[in-house]
C-alpha cells in the first residue's frame, strides 16, 4: 500500500460487511494514530481529522486488533513496513489474528 503516493509500503485497516462486501471502513495507519480501548469490545482511534471505531465480537478480538495495530505503528515508527517485520506467510497466522498481508 501507499498511503502517501511516497512509494513506501504502509498499512491499511479495511473492514466489510459480511453479508455483501461492502466496505465499510477504510483507514491508513499513520505514525501519529491515537488509539483508544474505551472498553473491551469497543476501540476507536483518530488520524488527522477523521475519527473512526469497531465494536468487536469478543474482548479476544479486540485484543488481537490492538496488537496489530500498535505493530503496524511501530513499524511505522522503525521505518520498516515491509513484509519482513510483518507477517510473512499465511502459516504465521493464529486463529485470533485479523491482519493479513496484501
Amino acid at each position: 500500500m501507499h498511503p502517501e503516493g511516497n512509494g513506501r509500503s504502509g498499512f491499511l485497516i479495511h473492514g466489510e460487511r459480511q453479508k455483501d462486501k461492502l466496505v465499510v471502513l477504510e483507514c491508513y495507519v499513520r505514525k501519529d494514530l491515537v488509539y483508544t480501548k474505551a472498553n473491551p469490545t469497543f476501540h476507536h482511534w483518530k488520524v488527522d481529522n477523521r475519527k473512526f471505531g469497531l465494536t468487536f465480537q469478543s474482548p479476544a478480538d479486540a485484543r488481537a486488533f490492538d496488537r496489530g495495530v500498535r505493530k503496524a505503528i511501530e513499524d511505522l515508527i522503525e521505518g520498516s513496513t515491509t513484509s519482513s517485520s510483518t507477517i510473512h506467510n499465511e502459516a504465521e497466522l493464529g486463529d485470533d489474528d485479523v491482519f493479513t498481508e496484501l
